[in-house]
This record gives structure tokens, sequence and C-alpha cells, in this order.
């Protein structure tokens, strides 16, 4: 079963709360020869609040592709170092609960630059932090978007590409990136996963995103065990519940019948589960 960590950012509004008296904390301090009074203390707008203005999340993007690019580029000698005491990925992880869906696509696209260059080290304490479970939380309070989907789909195949590209299957590269997929690369299924029920808003994007996970559980043979690990029927049953939901609310909209794929393509999906599981042999598989 999919356990999902769960980080917890202090807002400046939790701090000034905790304490009683706002007086003690404020009497005697001043800028520029004012008083500081609890006030303007409680004005103060914490860094993820969507009172920053539209701009500040473009600037953020902005950076975090620029430091994606120069961790791509950057020269093995001073990678060890880089990685170990100036981008950490902690602080990354915590980035990723941000409301504007470019920010956490950008987040997505380091981490997945970070393991792109991180040694032995970097990456076990990465999976022994359970790193995929803590982004997979964070992603999984939001809506999903396509680039989105796409970026945590990179984190597996290792290149970069559209959903639509990745379910057809067509280009030697990307099959050839699905066939050697490694330990580190096959652990990266939670935030694909936990974006699944986020993703029936829009019926293309859930589709195709039920087609290449359904691909990968039956064409790649180290994925099937990480996907069922990973919380793939709890997922599945959780989308159901989901997409029934919203199919009863479009009862009588005309597009009913695109939200019918959705369902389809789920039951076809635990079908084909069933029946593997079934066909092989071992107690762990009929569990």
């Amino acid at each position: 079963m999919c356990n999902f960590y769960c980080l917890q950012k202090t807002s400046f509004s939790d701090l000034v709360g905790s304490v009683s008296d706002m007086s003690v904390i404020t009497d005697g301090l001043g800028v520029d020869g004012h008083n500081v009074s609890t006030a303007d203390c409680k004005r103060v707008v914490p860094p993820w609040s969507k009172e920053e203005g539209p701009c500040k999340p473009l600037v953020v993007e902005g950076l975090l592709l620029l430091l994606r690019d120069t961790l791509l580029v950057l020269p093995d000698s001073m990678s060890h170092q880089v990685l170990n005491y100036i981008v950490r990925a902690e602080a990354l992880l915590v980035m990723a609960n941000h409301y504007d869906v470019r920010v956490r696509t950008a987040v997505v696209k380091v981490i997945a630059a970070y393991l792109q260059r991180a040694g032995d080290e970097e990456a076990n304490r990465f999976l022994k932090t359970h790193g995929f479970y803590l982004l997979a939380n964070q992603l999984g309070q939001y809506l999903a978007s396509a680039e989105l989907l796409e970026a945590c789909i990179s984190l597996i195949t290792r290149c970069s590409t559209t959903l639509e590209d990745m379910v057809e299957m067509a280009s030697p590269l990307v099959a050839f990136e699905i066939e050697c997929l490694g330990c580190l690369q096959a652990a990266a299924f939670p935030p694909l996963l936990a974006l699944l029920p986020k993703s029936i808003h829009e019926v293309s994007m859930a589709h195709n995103l039920i087609v290449f996970l359904q691909n990968m559980y039956s064409k790649v043979p180290q994925a099937s065990r990480f996907l069922r690990d990973g919380g793939l029927l709890e997922t599945l049953v959780k989308t159901l519940v989901a997409q029934a939901h919203q199919c009863l609310q479009l009862q009588k909209s005309p597009d009913k019948i695109k939200h019918d794929v959705v369902l389809e393509d789920i039951r076809l999906f635990l079908v084909s589960i069933v029946s593997e599981s079934v066909s092989s042999a071992g107690t762990h598989h009929m569990q």
C-alpha cells in the first residue's frame, strides 16, 4: 500500500498564532525608528501565499529551469559537492508544495536533473528518505497538468517527450529507455500514481496516463512490481470512485460519454492486473 508522507511548511501566521501576546516579540523592535506593531507582523505575506502576485511564479519557474540546466552541464568534479551542500533534495521537495502548477513542474524537472547527476550516495539517500513518496504527497494536493505529468514521466524514462508519444511508444529511443529501467527509475512511479486521480478533469490526459501505466505494467517486467508496491490498485480504485462521482454530476451532459472512456480504461487495466496475478505463481500475486 502506498503510504504518502506529509511535509508541512510553517507560515509566518502560524508562528504568530502560537504566541499569545505578540508584545513579547514586538516590543522594542523597530525599523528606521518606527515601532513594529502586531498588525504589521500579521501583514507579512508568507513565501507561498497567492498574494505574491502573478509575476513571481514566472520568475521562480525561470530560476528553477536555469538551475536545472546548470545541473545538467555541471562538471563531474563539482557534482558531488553541489548535490550534497548547495542543491538539497529536501528543499526541492518542500518547494513542490506550490500553488502554481508551473512552479511544481519546474521543481520536478530540477529533481529529475538532480537524480540524473546524482551518484550512488545521493541516490541511495533520496530513496532511504522516501523522496518519491514525499514528492507524490506534495503533488497530489493539486490538480494535474499535461506538462507536470510529462515531467514526472521523465523521472522514469530519463527522456523528455510528450505524453502522447509515450503512449504510442513508437520512438526507438523511448522504447530503449523503457526497456533499460534502473532501480532508481523504477522507484519513481509514486508521483505519477498520485496525480492520476487529479487528472480526471481532462479526459484525454487521464486516458493517456492510464494507457501509459498499463503499457509499463504489461511490457516492462521490472516496473510491474514497483507499481504494485507503490499502490497501483489503491490508486485505480480511488480514481474509479472519483470518476464515478464526476459522471453522476454529468449525467445529463453530452460530456458524460467522454468520461465513460476513462471508466472503461480503468476497468480494462484492473482486468489485466487480476488476470496477470491469477496466472502468476506465488501467494504474493494472489494477495
